[in-house]
C-alpha cells in the first residue's frame, strides 16, 4: 500500500544537499491547490540560509489567491485587479475617484513594492507623507480607503493574513461632522448680496442656485440635477430623483480618463 498523499497546502520532509561549488540546496515536496505534488527548492551559501529560504518559499506558496495573486505580486498589479472589481460593482463616480487616486498618487510611489513588503510601517509613512504634502485630511482618508480596499482583497484571497492599513495611525482633523453649522441671518444676507453684485455669479445663475439650496437643504449635485418636469411652481414642490456628478471624460483614442494623460 502506497504512502498517503500530502494534504493540500502542506509540504513533506526538508532535505539538504551540498553542491559542488560549496553552496547548499534545500528541497521538499509541496502539494499545490490543484492537488499536484511538486518539488520546491532553494539554494544559498550555507545550509541554514538554504533551509530558511525554502521555508519562506513554502509558506508563501500557500498564499496564492484564486485570482493568481501572491505575496510577490506587485502592489501596482494588485491595485489594478482591485480597481477592475470596483468598476464592475460601481462603475460611475466611485470608480472614477478611486482610479484617479490610485493611478496618479499611490501607484507611482508604492507600485513596485511586493505585497509582502507593504508593512503597516511603510503604509503609515506614506500616509503621513500625504499629510505633510498639505492634502486635506478628508482627501488623505480617501487615499487610505483605496489602500485598504486593495489589501482587503488580498486578505479575502488568503494572500495576506491581515490588512496593513489596520496598523496605521488615524487621520486627524478635517471631519466635516465636527465643523458644519448653519449660516446666521447676517451671514446669509451677506452671501446673497455678494452673489447678486457679482456679474460672473449672476451670469452663471449662482444667486438662484444658492437660494434654492439654502431653502431646500439639497446638495450641489442634487440642485444641478433637478429637471423642470419635477418642479411644480404652483404648489411650490420639487421632486429630486437625479444627481449631477463629475465623471472622468474618456479619451476617444484609448479610453483613459482625461487626467491620466
Amino acid at each position: 500500500m502506497g504512502r498517503p498523499p500530502l494534504d493540500i497546502g502542506t509540504y513533506g520532509r526538508i532535505r539538504t544537499y551540498r553542491n559542488k561549488d560549496g553552496s547548499w540546496r534545500a528541497t521538499a515536496l509541496y502539494r499545490d491547490e490543484d492537488g499536484v505534488t511538486r518539488p520546491v527548492e532553494r539554494t544559498r551559501e550555507d545550509e541554514t540560509k538554504a533551509v530558511r529560504a525554502l521555508k519562506r518559499a513554502l509558506t508563501d506558496r500557500r498564499r496564492v489567491g484564486s485570482a493568481g495573486l501572491t505575496v510577490d505580486t506587485s502592489f501596482a498589479e494588485a491595485g489594478e485587479m482591485w480597481l477592475a472589481e470596483v468598476e464592475r460593482i460601481n462603475p460611475r463616480t466611485t470608480y472614477d475617484r478611486y482610479r484617479t487616486r490610485l493611478r496618479n498618487k499611490i501607484t507611482p510611489v508604492l507600485g513596485k513594492l511586493r505585497l509582502r513588503e507593504c508593512s503597516p510601517g511603510r503604509m503609515n509613512v506614506y500616509l503621513r507623507g500625504l499629510e505633510s504634502d498639505g492634502l486635506a485630511p478628508n482627501t488623505v482618508r480617501t487615499y487610505r480607503t483605496v489602500l485598504s480596499g486593495v489589501f482587503d482583497m488580498a486578505v479575502q484571497l488568503d494572500v495576506l493574513e491581515r490588512n496593513p492599513i489596520r496598523g496605521t495611525g488615524r487621520i486627524r482633523g478635517g471631519n466635516i461632522k465636527d465643523t458644519k453649522r448653519s449660516l446666521s441671518p447676517a451671514e446669509r444676507q451677506l452671501l446673497f448680496s455678494t452673489l447678486d453684485a457679482d456679474q460672473r455669479a449672476v451670469a452663471d445663475d449662482l444667486p438662484s442656485i444658492v437660494r434654492y439650496m439654502l431653502a431646500t437643504g439639497v446638495r450641489v449635485g442634487e440642485a444641478m440635477g433637478l429637471r423642470w418636469c419635477r418642479v411644480d411652481l404652483a404648489e411650490g414642490v420639487s421632486i429630486h430623483g437625479d444627481n449631477l456628478v463629475r465623471a472622468a471624460r474618456s479619451c476617444v483614442h484609448c479610453g483613459h480618463g482625461r487626467r491620466e494623460h
